[in-house]
């Protein structure tokens, strides 16, 4: 890559770091922002989400653990803000026909969500995601989880797994 297109050096080690980790997105694809957030399954996932025009990806190392994500923009069904405690605007889920991603403890939230919406142009036609009206798939979603995330502390069930369950704070 030519480190002319980049504005910054940080920005062009970004970039590096980015096609490093994936193998999948093309080089001559230009790494357009990342944001420091968290994948939300068994425990949170502390990493970093990397949005280019056509992917969007997410890489976290945890206990020694490599978590890659790699979603095709195009494969995107759904894009939806939500919030983590009841109250804390931080999160994001994103699905596809077969997974469905939540990123929490997003520090600027809406600005991921505009940046997500414009690599995800085939969504900009539909309602899902913004719609009063609450589409089939999102009432899917709302049949198994709430809208709103509360903070867990998964870790200690990780650590112990004699413990059933994760427990709200």
């Amino acid at each position: 890559m030519d480190r002319k297109k980049y504005s910054s050096s940080s920005q062009y080690k970004a970039n590096m770091h980015f096609h490093k980790l994936f193998l999948d997105v093309p080089t001559e694809e230009p790494l357009r922002q990342s944001f420091t957030c968290a994948l939300q399954k068994e425990i949170l996932y502390q990493g970093k989400l990397f949005v280019s025009e056509n992917w969007i990806c997410f890489h976290s190392k945890v206990f020694g653990k490599d978590t890659k994500i790699s979603i095709p923009a195009f494969s995107v069904t759904l894009i939806k803000k939500t919030k983590t405690a009841l109250l804390v605007p931080n999160a994001l889920i994103i699905a596809t026909v077969t997974d469905r991603y939540i990123f929490v403890s997003l520090l600027s939230r809406d600005s991921t969500y505009k940046l997500l919406k414009s690599v995800c142009g085939h969504l900009e036609n539909t309602s899902v995601g913004n719609s009063p009206n609450p589409s089939s798939l999102e009432n899917s979603f709302r049949a198994d989880r709430p809208s709103s995330l509360p903070l867990v502390s998964c870790l200690r069930n990780y650590l112990n797994p004699t413990e059933r369950a994760c427990v709200p704070q």
